[in-house]
């Protein structure tokens, strides 16, 4: 993991300090997240990932959501947990694949304390709803 933050940073010349206010930065999107999340609880996710259904079903192709998650400095840990369990559970109930973003584990999949897996990550990725 030390190599990969270290590429990142070298290949972009962003120090951790200038990542870590881009993050702080951030906060002022948490009321939006908090709708976003909000939303996702009621039905949101189908609205927006809709579109992506009727293609499917035209063209006949699989579909991947690829990338994906929510960096845990810019929303709430419920909120989080929330949207990423709607989003692989929609993407679940229609057959498609999901890879979860996890860079520097600005994405909250590893606990920074422990080092180890976020026990409700997990679960709202792997059980959803």
């Amino acid at each position: 993991m030390g190599f990969l933050v270290g590429h990142v940073e070298n290949e972009h010349r962003y120090t951790r300090a200038e990542q870590l206010r881009a993050w702080d930065s951030m906060a002022a999107l948490r009321p939006k997240l908090d709708a976003i999340a909000a939303s996702a609880a009621n039905s949101g996710i189908e609205k927006w990932l809709e579109p992506a259904v009727v293609w499917q079903r035209r063209f006949s192709r699989p579909i991947i959501i690829n990338e994906f998650g929510v960096l845990k400095a810019a929303a709430p840990r419920d909120s989080r947990l929330r949207w990423l369990s709607a989003v692989t559970a929609f993407a679940n109930e229609h057959c498609w694949g999901w890879a979860h973003w996890e860079l520097a584990q600005g994405f909250g999949l590893v606990n920074d304390n422990t080092a180890m897996p976020d026990a409700g990550v997990l679960r709202a990725l792997l059980d959803p709803r």
